[in-house]
């Protein structure tokens, strides 16, 4: 609701604190909602600094974080990830 409405911060602040929750429960299925919500903000909020704020959460670099977040997004660029490249699972 938040998003929609165009109050950016406050979406982006539940949005990173779902993410948070989720990937400490090693929800996947929720994680990958909370990143598609994510990518989904951060294209239509022109958020530079967004990348960053997940990345650490997640735990992968800001240009892989960017990557993830394009994939999420449907969109990819010459030598970009390809999906499942990424990833977000610590090796079991």
């Amino acid at each position: 609701m938040a998003q929609k409405q165009g109050q950016w911060q406050q979406a982006r602040s539940y949005f990173l604190q779902a993410l948070e929750m989720f990937v400490a429960y090693k929800d996947k299925y929720n994680r990958d909602i909370a990143l598609r919500s994510l990518a989904r903000l951060w294209q239509a909020s022109s958020d530079k600094d967004l990348p960053a704020a997940v990345a650490p959460i997640v735990g992968v670099s800001v240009e892989e974080t960017e990557a993830l977040l394009r994939e999420m997004l449907g969109e990819k660029e010459p030598g970009e990830a390809k999906p499942g490249q990424i990833s977000l699972d610590a090796p079991g």
